[in-house]
């Protein structure tokens, strides 16, 4: 619901902090991280104003809101049509998707259960479990297009997020199944 939205915006700030500099810096084989390019990427920038937003409970007025919605709803869509542009040909059987849908998950779960994060107050197993959605959820469509942009193999990457993706179909209900079941 919205109530716990905050917790995966919390989630993928800390998230898109790892893609825009380590992530960045190993695709476009950069030898170091070159931070103002990082703090004034418009991501970092959006996370920043979002936090302002909220804890200065600021109301952007409709016209904002209404369009900030709008391009939202496209980016999802618009990451599909690139990366089932990009995966157009590419040969499956490269694709290796066991350690980001199955043992990534599994780890987590096994470190949340063995901290007891899920036992330190009344909702700490919903947040948990958002942060665990976070984590079962496929490969970024985003380090598909970095790849385009600095030169790499984004047809690979395209392949990766569109297996992934297509794996989640059965592997995130497995995962919440064991969620529930071990938390």
């Amino acid at each position: 619901g919205q109530e716990w939205v905050l917790y995966g915006c919390a989630f993928m700030s800390v998230q898109l902090v790892f893609l825009w500099t380590h992530c960045k810096k190993i695709i476009s084989r950069e030898s170091s991280y070159d931070w103002r390019k990082i703090v004034l990427n418009i991501n970092m920038i959006s996370i920043v104003i979002g936090v302002v937003l909220f804890f200065t409970r600021i109301h952007l007025p409709q016209l904002i809101n209404d369009t900030i919605g709008s391009v939202g709803s496209m980016i999802g869509p618009a990451s599909m049509i690139v990366t089932g542009m990009l995966f157009a040909g590419m040969d499956l059987k490269k694709v290796v998707t066991f350690l980001r849908m199955l043992l990534v998950p599994l780890i987590s779960l096994i470190l949340i259960k063995i901290s007891h994060m899920a036992y330190l107050s009344a909702d700490a197993p919903k947040i948990m479990l958002i942060v665990f959605l976070a984590v079962i959820t496929p490969s970024a469509s985003t380090v598909t297009q970095m790849c385009q942009v600095y030169g790499n193999d984004s047809r690979y990457a395209s392949a990766i997020n569109v297996v992934t993706t297509l794996c989640a179909v059965v592997t995130m209900p497995v995962m919440v199944l064991l969620f529930e079941e071990f938390i």
